[in-house]
């Protein structure tokens, strides 16, 4: 397992945290997408 799957990963957890926490999903998908495109 190298790094970058390491890092998904942990970013799914804390996707799957972060959506229970803030139901405005529709925000919060197109801050994800802007924070992937930098």
């Amino acid at each position: 397992m190298n790094g970058v799957d390491m890092f998904v990963n942990q970013g799914a957890l804390a996707f799957n945290k972060w959506t229970e926490i803030c139901p405005d999903r529709k925000r919060m998908k197109q801050t994800v997408l802007s924070l992937l495109e930098k």
